[in-house]
């Protein structure tokens, strides 16, 4: 029995399944015999007949979402996991985009002014307060190297996941164009928004983050051991090879970041300027009409605002610095004051990190089928429940679950909300922290298994019912309101696109197979 969980907590609540809308065609998937995994573990690595693990348990119908307005996203009720030393797990794959940004990474450009006193005290003998000065940068900026390769690391799997979500769009595009009788043929509206919005999102991970950590990681390297060498500067043949490595060579991966990453940031200020005034357009040609007022109230105008000023102002801002910190590097290489420069640079990094992680940055899981049927009143609505959502939240927490559909006394209901509001894999991870809990629903002797929402529903229902209800209020209470507006971020960014490509002839422009993304 897990902690904090009496005797009574642990019985099931009463007609948990009339909690349930469930679908005719979810109710007859139900009825099927190969519908009744719950964790199925995988072979272990050894591959014997005994080692395999395939757990069974038989349940009347899987959870679904306690409201029925239409997801751009799909929802995931299955996670793999895999066994990450003798008792953590983890996701065996990532299947989303995750905002997984280190907030330490923001100092990188202060670590690339490390060599402050190697090329300052750029003389010999080296003074004593000089060498000490030196250490502290040349470890720190060896030490920042870490972090950012680190970081790189965490990019890369969002990297391959927006790859792949490009191939798979780009492929079902081909597919709709193929028909030779042009009556037939389908039209790519929806998924021609979908590939630009992945376009962005996977040019912003791969310059914006990916190469930064390579490019800034790499210079940090080389300030941090041309910094250490120049302690040892009375030896000529280190001198000169720390002035190389602490100067313009050491610089240099700054300065080329800064150019490709100014080009970029541009071009995104430019795309969300476009897509705001063409939402703006939109908004006044109603109005006009005598239609606009209640569309200028919705929450999801407000929504679109926000994500297409702040995608501006912060695109204008990492763009400026950039540049900036290009140029203020290859000073400091012969010039002490370029420094100077790199002090506001340095600060913008800082807060462009943090609004990033927590005003800009969102978790995304992958474009569902529902996508096929995208109508700009299809996406309002969608933001308008994340609106009221993020709403109930904010007034109170505890009873947010509640407000936006769920019974809170139904583990079926909740579970249910937690599918359907992408807390699936958190839920999870959460239950494998609580050894004791998880020991009574897993097969943790195994290396690998998957957690279905439907069997995990009933592996709770015979036992542990109450502890899994309590930390499923928990997750929903803890994690609900970031994932909302994680939700709402990527809904703005999509209906933003959407009313640009479909109102001003962008899509018309590009309709043919060689779209640019």
């Amino acid at each position: 029995m897990s902690p904090n969980c009496s005797p009574e907590t642990l019985q099931p609540p009463e007609d948990i399944g009339r909690h349930l809308d469930v679908s005719s065609e979810s109710a007859e998937m139900a009825t099927r015999s190969d519908d009744t995994l719950v964790c199925c573990g995988e072979p272990q690595e050894s591959g014997s007949d005994d080692q395999t693990h395939n757990e069974k348990t038989n349940h009347s119908r899987p959870p679904c979402r306690p409201h029925s307005h239409h997801r751009l996203c799909a929802t995931v009720d299955t996670l793999t996991v895999v066994k990450r030393g003798r008792t953590n797990f983890a996701p065996a794959k990532q299947t989303l985009l995750k905002n997984s940004l280190l907030g330490i990474v923001g100092f990188l450009e202060l670590a690339n002014a490390g060599d402050f006193a190697a090329n300052v005290w750029n003389e010999v003998p080296v003074p004593a307060y000089a060498v000490a000065l030196m250490a502290v940068g040349g470890i720190f900026a060896l030490l920042m190297s870490v972090f950012a390769f680190r970081d790189a690391l965490l990019s890369w799997p969002n990297v391959c996941v927006l790859l792949e979500q490009r191939r798979r769009l780009r492929h079902e595009r081909v597919e709709r164009l193929k028909e030779e009788d042009e009556s037939r043929k389908q039209q790519t509206l929806d998924v021609d928004v979908l590939l630009e919005v992945v376009w962005r999102e996977l040019g912003t991970e791969t310059i914006s983050r990916f190469g930064l950590d390579l490019l800034l990681g790499a210079g940090a390297v080389m300030i941090g051991v041309g910094t250490l060498m120049a302690i040892g500067g009375t030896n000529k043949k280190v001198w000169f090879a720390s002035n190389l490595l602490s100067g313009y060579v050491g610089n240099a991966p700054l300065a080329l970041y800064a150019l490709i990453n100014c080009a970029w940031a541009c071009y995104i200020c430019l795309k969300a300027r476009q897509h705001w005034a063409a939402a703006a357009a939109l908004l006044e040609r109603k109005r006009e009409k005598g239609r606009g007022l209640d569309e200028q109230d919705h929450p999801a105008w407000a929504a679109v605002r926000r994500r297409a000023r702040n995608v501006q102002l912060y695109s204008a801002i990492t763009g400026v610095a950039s540049i900036l910190g290009g140029v203020g590097s290859l000073m400091t290489a012969t010039m002490w004051y370029g420094y100077a420069i790199l002090i506001p640079v340095i600060i913008s990094s800082v807060l462009c990190n943090v609004w990033w992680r927590h005003g800009l940055g969102y978790d995304r899981p992958l474009f569902g089928d529902d996508a096929r049927d995208m109508s700009a009143a299809s996406l309002m609505s969608e933001i308008e429940y994340v609106a009221l959502a993020q709403d109930a939240f904010k007034r109170d927490q505890a009873m947010a679950a509640g407000e936006v559909g769920a019974d809170v006394e139904s583990l079926e209901s909740v579970l249910g909300l937690i599918v359907a509001n992408d807390l699936f894999e958190d839920f999870c991870l959460r239950l494998l922290r609580d050894k004791e809990l998880a020991s009574g629903l897993f097969p943790l002797d195994h290396a690998s298994f998957t957690i279905e929402a439907a069997g995990l529903l009933e592996a709770a229902r015979k036992q542990h019912a109450g502890c899994v209800l309590s930390a499923a209020k928990k997750c929903v209470r803890e994690d609900g309101l970031r994932r909302f507006q994680s939700r709402e971020r990527y809904l703005a960014e999509t209906l933003m696109t959407f009313l640009y490509m479909s109102h001003s002839g962008a899509w018309r422009r590009c309709s043919g197979p060689a779209l640019h993304v």
